[in-house]
């Protein structure tokens, strides 16, 4: 059974309200946890205290937030899942998964 028009432009907007609610909750729970953390990259001191020569690169001053469990996964933007991050710890983290894991920058999906 197709959809109206009608129904279908309902839809459509319905489905843009929910991801811009998504988008400002995002927002707003980032700029929380970066105002929290004094806006402090978390993940190079983890890499530091790694020995992991990536740290070399951190910038100091994070821009954004890394979600130690992607919420695609089923994780949140709860602030204990977050980490404020500058953009090549963020870099490193996304490139490899499997170190960023043994440092506590992420978390495998069911762990």
């Amino acid at each position: 059974m197709a959809l109206s028009e009608r129904a279908r432009a309902h839809y459509a907007e319905r489905t843009k309200t929910r991801r811009e609610d998504r988008l400002i909750a995002w927002r707003e729970a980032r700029d929380a946890h970066l105002e929290a953390t004094k806006w402090r990259c978390e993940i190079g001191p983890l890499l530091a205290a790694a020995d992991i020569g990536a740290y070399r690169q951190c910038a100091g001053r994070a821009d954004t937030c890394h979600h130690a469990l992607a919420r695609g996964m089923g994780g949140s933007s709860d602030d204990s899942e977050l980490l404020s991050t500058c953009p090549p710890c963020h870099a490193w983290t996304e490139a490899n998964p499997r170190l960023a894991e043994l440092i506590g920058a992420k978390v495998r999906h069911g762990s």
